[in-house]
């Protein structure tokens, strides 16, 4: 039996790396609202996992969802996992935290990865690996990226001062668009002290210089665990300022590859893609990952670069569930956004969002959405929701923002 279960605070549990460890208000909100948001990955005949207190709505629109879309996935409680001896989970991420909270529901402990693979995947989550994977690609003229791993605080300045332009500070472990600290006009006492107490609690700090963004982008893959690597598709995706996740692109491969490589020299993602699963079959892993990217411009030529590992995420991302959500539920004429909000600081009204649903519901054609607005994930508990917004026509992406 195959259990999926929400848990975003996972980047943030393996930062603090404890057993009984509680994710701030927000997050936990975030768990609730998106907690149904696995229905668009899951497996044929899977369980999604809901905690005790949404079961109940929750399950609605999981049966609701299941009957639209003809799915095959099963609402499953906490109260109800005591003595499951035979089960695969599939957390958003594992790390301890999750690991003791099941056991703790009654799940036994030959289901869930033992502490010592736990550390192991703890230790390839951690952005010192990025430096490691951009070795890889430091011959090649059309790659730029550059990411260094320091362990005293004296170092994070020199860096800083090699690097006029700006660089960003990054800790090893924390959730998306947080633990940096931007560096543009300076070192001065304020990154001193937080790259000196990052180091204090993680034990590095990982610095990369700025590069001027055009795009940002991942491409997304899957490790067997014996050493084969399966590309599964690209994610292009908005960030805020501060790195921050707004959104997905909702398209196909081919047309995110044509938007992408305006401007680039020939066969430079088939590259990256080809080469960067040869450097992930090096890794002891198995199960989805996403390696972020970005399309950027060269300040002295103008000439567009991609640099190839920006981030690494080694567990499930948006990326795949955008690209999941694209290939299974979306005409291939279409086009859309993903996306990520929380109401109560958004224009957006939730009701005018369910009436949006229900219209696009009533107008499926064989188990695709050619126009309107889909809930992915939300409840009455929580103000996050998450929903895909479809257009009709091609290459309609190109003209859509986020805010």
């Amino acid at each position: 039996m195959d259990i999926f279960l929400f848990n975003p605070d996972t980047d943030l549990a393996l930062a603090a790396n404890k057993q009984a460890y509680t994710a701030s208000m927000p997050v936990r909100q975030m768990a609730l609202g998106l907690a149904a948001l696995p229905v668009w990955y899951a497996t044929p005949g899977a369980c999604i996992l809901l905690p005790d207190e949404i079961f109940e709505e929750q399950e609605k629109y999981i049966l609701r969802m299941n009957k639209a879309f003809a799915m095959d996935v099963r609402p499953l409680s906490y109260s109800h996992l005591s003595g499951i001896k035979e089960a695969c989970f599939h957390p958003w991420g594992w790390n301890k935290s999750v690991r003791n909270r099941l056991l703790r529901a009654g799940v036994s402990p030959s289901c869930l990865p033992d502490e010592a693979q736990l550390e192991h995947l703890r230790q390839l989550s951690s952005r010192e690996q990025v430096r490691r994977v951009l070795e890889c690609f430091q011959e090649d003229p059309d790659y730029c990226g550059l990411s260094m791993n320091f362990s005293d605080e004296h170092s994070c300045q020199v860096f800083a001062d090699a690097h006029p332009e700006g660089v960003v500070f990054k800790s090893p472990w924390s959730s998306s668009g947080k633990g940096l600290c931007w560096c543009r006009n300076g070192y001065d006492t304020r990154h001193k002290a937080w790259c000196t107490k990052v180091i204090r609690e993680q034990g590095l700090v990982t610095a990369q210089p700025y590069y001027h963004r055009l795009s940002d982008f991942a491409m997304e893959f899957k490790h067997d665990g014996h050493g084969n690597v399966e590309f599964i598709g690209y994610s292009l995706f908005h960030t805020n300022e501060q790195g921050a996740y707004l959104g997905n692109v909702l398209a196909s491969d081919e047309i995110i590859e044509k938007k992408l490589s305006q401007g680039l020299d020939t066969n430079v993602l088939p590259r990256i893609r080809k080469k960067m699963a040869e450097v992930l079959a090096l890794f002891d892993y198995q199960g989805y990952m996403g390696v972020d990217m970005m399309v950027c411009q060269e300040e002295q030529t103008g000439r567009h670069l991609v640099h190839p590992c920006v981030e690494m995420n080694w567990r499930m991302n948006m990326g795949i569930v955008s690209h999941e959500l694209m290939q299974r539920f979306v005409h291939p004429s279409c086009e859309g956004i993903m996306q990520v909000e929380n109401l109560a600081l958004s224009s957006l009204g939730k009701y005018d969002l369910e009436h949006d649903m229900n219209k696009t519901l009533d107008c499926l054609e064989n188990g695709k959405v050619h126009k309107g607005k889909i809930i992915l994930s939300w409840g009455n508990k929580s103000s996050f929701v998450a929903y895909a917004s479809i257009y009709q026509g091609a290459n309609c992406t190109a003209s859509l923002s986020l805010p």
